[in-house]
C-alpha cells in the first residue's frame, strides 16, 4: 500500500503545466459508469462526489486488458481516507467506506502496474443500494435498459425557429485545477451595511452567516455588519483555496441591508479574480430597501474547463420582479412543450437559456399542483403559471424554505390552455443553473392552515381572507338580491354576517389578520354571490401584499385563491349557488377602469338616438351590450345606465371613433331620485371629433363580476 501513496506523491510533484493538460474531471454520479483513459499526458484523473455523514459507499474500478488502476479516496482537506490496488481479477475496490461528514470527496484514479497507459471504468454506488456493484454488471444493465434521452423545449430568440435539445444542453460542473484559487470582493464607500453572497456551481453558499463551504470556500469579515463597527473603506470577500474547483456559473448577490446613518443610495464595485486572472470589475448602485423588502443586485461569473473565466454585468432585481413573466405571450406559445399530469418532465436552465415553457389543458374549476424541483447544479427555481394570453395567475420562488418551487392546489377557473414557466431566481440576471424535474398533478381542495386555526363560526356560505401584513384589506360579499355585507353594513336581510374585520382602519389585529363573511347554517339562498377584496390602506407597511381567499359552500371548498393586489386595487370573483345546494366559482380578476377585458369590437353595436330609452339585460352569458351614435366635435354627452332590478350594479364605457376610451363610470353617486348611487352615469363629456361613438353597457368588474339584471340606457346630446 505504501507504493500507492508514493505514486500519488510523484503525480502531485509533477509540474503544474502537466496536470493542467489533463481533461477536467466530471462529478461522479451514483450508479453511472464512467469511462476514462490514462496516458503519458494524463497520468491521473481526479473525480469528486457529494456524500452525507455516515453514508457507506462503494467505489469499484478496473482496467482494460492488462492495464490496472489504483484508487485513492480523500477528504476535502486532502486527508487520505482509503486506498486500493487491483486484486487477482484486475478489479480495484473500496467497499463499505463510511463517509465522516457531509462534503465533497475526491477519487484519484492512476495507473498501477507495468502498463502505464490504457482505458478504465469507474463506478460509484451507495453500499446499501440495490444496483450493479461492478463495472461489468453496470454496463450490462445500461445496455439492456437503454432508452432515448428525454427532450425539452429550447426557447427561441425572436425570428428563429423552435428546436429541441436533450438535457445535455446543461453541462454539469467538472473539476479544473486553479493553482491560485478564486476571490470575490465587494467594496463600497459609505456607512451602509451591504452584504455579499456567492453561490458556487454545486449550490454551496458563502456569506456572513455561512463562512465555509465543503469545496474549500471561506468568507471573511462582515463589513459594517449590523452597523456595529463602521469601516471607512468597507469590503467583504469570499475566497476559494487553490486546488481542484468546479467549473460553471458562480452567482453573486449584493444586498442593501440597512443604512447606518442617512438612508442614501450606495454605489459598489464587485471584483473577481480567478486563478490570478482579474476579471472586468462590475459597478452597481442600490437604493435603501423598502420595509420588509429586499434591495438586491445580481451578477455572476463563469469558470471554464481551460481555467479561463468571464464576468456578467447583472442588474437590480426587486421583489416585484418575481411577478414579471419571463417571456412575452407569443414566445410562451411558440416555445411551449406539452406536459401531462403525473408524468415528470426533465429540463435544464443554463447559460443565457434562463427559462423553459410548458403547456397543458385544463377543465373549468380544475385544481392542480405544479412543482419544479432542482436535480443538479446550483439551480434556484422560480415557477410561474399564466393563462393562454400570458397573464400571470400564480408564482412561487422558494417552497417550504427550499430552493425548489411549488404552486399547490391552484384553481383554474376556465377550461383551456395554460402555460408553466420554469425559470430561476433573478431570471436574466441570475447565475444559478442546473437540471430540474417538473411535475403536474391533480390538486386537493384544502384550506390554508391559518384559516383552519381561526375556528370560524360555521355557515352554509363562508368567505374568508387572511394576510400577514399591517394593511387594511376590506372584504365585501354581495348576495343574490343585491345586498352587500361589509364593514359599513355588517348584516343584511338574507342573513349574511360580517364575523371578522382584520386591521380595520389600521387597528392592527392580534395574530393573523382575517376578515370573514358568512351566512349561518340553514340560511342558504341560491343565486349569484360576488366577492370583492379591496386593498384599502397599507397602514405604513410596504411589504408586498399576498391575500389568501377561501370560499366554502355547505362544507364544499369551491375556491382557494392567492391574490397579490396593488394598493387600492379590487379583486372580484363570483360564485353561483345552485338550487340543490351545490356551488361553482367563476374566473376572478382585478376590476379596472378600462374596457381591456371586454372584446367589445367583436360585437355589432345597436344604434341609439338621443333621448331614446333602451332596455337591456346583463346576465352570466351576456356580460355587456354595445350601442353606437353619431356625434359632432364639441357636443356634450350625458349617458345613464340605470339598473331596473336591485341585483345589477351597472357600469359604462364611452369609446371614440378610433376605438380609444374617453370616459367610464361605475357608481354615479347621487344624481336624481330615479338614478341609484350604484348606477353608472357619464355626464357632460365633450366629444373630441366628428364620427361614430360606441357605448358599452356592462356591470361592475365586467367579466369577473357576478351581478345580473335589467337596465335602461339613455343618451343626451347638447
Amino acid at each position: 500500500m505504501k507504493r500507492l501513496v508514493l505514486l500519488l506523491l510523484v503525480a502531485l510533484l509533477l509540474p503544474t503545466s502537466t496536470l493542467l493538460m489533463q481533461e477536467p474531471a466530471l462529478i461522479l454520479t451514483r450508479g453511472t459508469l464512467v469511462n476514462g483513459t490514462l496516458d503519458a499526458q494524463n497520468i491521473a484523473r481526479v473525480y469528486f462526489f457529494v456524500a452525507v455523514a455516515d453514508e457507506r459507499i462503494d467505489l469499484v474500478a478496473d482496467g482494460e486488458g492488462n492495464f490496472g488502476v489504483g484508487l485513492l479516496l480523500t477528504a476535502p482537506d486532502g486527508t487520505l481516507l482509503a486506498q486500493a490496488a487491483p486484486d487477482a481479477t484486475g478489479e480495484t475496490a473500496l467497499r463499505g467506506i463510511v463517509m465522516p461528514t457531509t462534503a465533497n470527496f475526491y477519487v484519484t484514479v492512476f495507473a498501477y502496474g507495468v502498463t502505464q497507459a490504457g482505458d478504465y471504468r469507474l463506478l460509484l454506488n451507495t453500499a446499501d443500494a440495490e444496483a450493479p456493484t461492478t463495472p461489468d454488471a453496470q454496463e450490462a444493465t445500461a445496455e439492456a435498459s437503454a432508452e432515448p434521452a428525454a427532450q425539452f423545449g429550447v426557447v427561441p430568440t425572436p425570428g428563429t425557429s423552435t428546436t429541441t435539445a436533450t438535457s445535455s444542453g446543461f453541462v454539469p460542473p467538472s473539476q479544473v485545477l486553479l493553482a491560485n484559487g478564486i476571490a470575490v470582493t465587494l467594496s463600497w464607500n459609505a456607512d451602509v451595511d451591504l452584504n455579499l453572497e456567492v453561490r458556487d456551481p454545486l449550490g454551496n453558499t458563502l456569506y456572513f452567516d455561512s463562512r465555509t463551504s465543503p469545496i474549500g470556500g471561506s468568507f471573511g469579515f462582515d463589513a459594517n455588519g449590523f452597523c456595529q463597527v463602521i469601516s471607512p473603506n468597507p469590503a467583504e470577500t469570499a475566497t476559494w483555496a487553490p486546488g481542484f474547483l468546479p467549473t460553471g456559473s458562480y452567482e453573486i448577490l449584493v444586498f442593501y441591508r440597512q443604512a447606518c446613518s442617512t438612508p442614501n443610495p450606495v454605489t459598489f464595485t464587485i471584483s473577481v479574480t480567478v486563478n490570478g486572472q482579474q476579471l472586468t470589475p462590475v459597478e452597481g448602485t442600490l437604493t435603501p430597501p423598502l420595509p420588509n423588502q429586499n434591495s438586491v443586485y445580481l451578477s455572476s461569473f463563469r469558470v471554464n474547463a481551460d481555467t479561463s473565466a468571464e464576468m456578467s454585468l447583472g442588474g437590480i432585481y426587486p421583489d416585484s420582479a418575481l411577478n414579471i413573466v419571463a417571456a412575452a405571450p407569443s414566445i410562451l406559445a411558440s416555445a411551449a412543450v406539452p406536459v401531462s399530469p403525473g408524468t415528470a418532465q426533465v429540463g435544464s436552465i443554463y447559460l443565457d437559456d434562463f427559462f423553459r415553457v410548458y403547456q397543458f389543458e385544463a377543465r373549468a374549476n380544475e385544481l392542480v399542483t405544479i412543482s419544479a424541483t432542482a436535480t443538479s447544479g446550483s439551480l434556484d427555481t422560480l415557477l410561474q403559471i399564466t393563462d393562454a394570453n400570458g397573464n400571470l395567475l400564480a408564482v412561487n420562488d422558494d417552497s417550504n424554505n427550499t430552493r425548489n418551487s411549488q404552486v399547490a392546489n391552484f384553481r383554474l377557473a376556465n377550461a383551456g390552455t395554460y402555460y408553466v414557466v420554469v425559470t430561476r431566481y433573478g431570471k436574466e440576471f441570475g447565475g444559478s443553473e442546473g437540471e430540474f424535474e417538473l411535475l403536474l398533478s391533480p390538486g386537493v381542495a384544502q384550506l390554508p392552515a391559518e384559516v383552519l386555526a381561526l375556528n370560524l363560526t360555521p355557515g352554509d356560505v363562508q368567505v374568508v381572507i387572511t394576510w400577514s401584513t399591517r394593511a387594511d384589506v376590506q372584504l365585501l360579499v354581495r348576495d343574490p338580491i343585491g345586498d352587500s355585507v361589509f364593514d359599513d353594513q355588517p348584516t343584511v336581510a338574507s342573513g349574511g354576517i360580517l364575523g371578522l374585520n382584520g386591521n380595520l382602519n389600521c387597528t392592527i389585529a392580534a395574530g393573523t389578520p382575517a376578515s370573514y363573511v358568512y351566512w349561518p347554517q340553514n340560511v342558504l339562498r341560491p343565486g349569484n354571490y360576488e366577492v370583492d377584496v379591496w386593498y384599502q390602506n397599507a397602514c405604513g407597511d410596504n411589504t408586498p401584499l399576498v391575500v389568501n381567499l377561501s370560499i366554502i359552500v355547505r362544507g364544499q371548498i369551491i375556491a382557494v385563491e392567492q391574490i397579490r393586489p396593488a394598493l387600492d386595487q379590487h379583486y372580484v370573483i363570483a360564485f353561483t349557488v345552485n338550487p340543490d345546494g351545490t356551488a361553482v366559482a367563476r374566473l376572478g380578476g382585478f376590476a379596472t377602469s378600462d374596457a381591456a377585458s371586454i372584446q367589445w369590437q367583436s360585437r355589432a353595436a345597436t344604434p341609439i338616438l338621443p333621448n331614446q330609452a333602451i332596455i337591456g339585460t346583463i346576465s352570466d352569458t351576456n356580460v355587456f351590450d354595445t350601442y353606437s351614435f353619431t356625434g359632432t366635435a364639441g357636443q356634450r354627452v350625458v349617458i345613464i345606465n340605470a339598473s331596473t332590478t336591485p341585483t345589477l350594479d351597472t357600469k359604462l364605457f364611452l369609446m371614440d371613433p378610433s376605438g380609444a376610451q374617453i370616459a367610464e363610470n361605475d357608481d354615479a353617486g347621487t344624481v336624481s331620485p330615479t338614478v341609484r348611487r350604484s348606477d353608472a352615469v357619464i355626464a357632460n363629456v365633450v366629444l373630441p371629433v366628428d364620427g361614430t361613438y360606441t357605448i358599452i353597457a356592462t356591470r361592475y368588474a365586467t367579466i369577473y363580476g357576478g351581478t345580473v339584471g335589467n337596465y335602461t340606457l339613455t343618451l343626451s346630446l347638447n
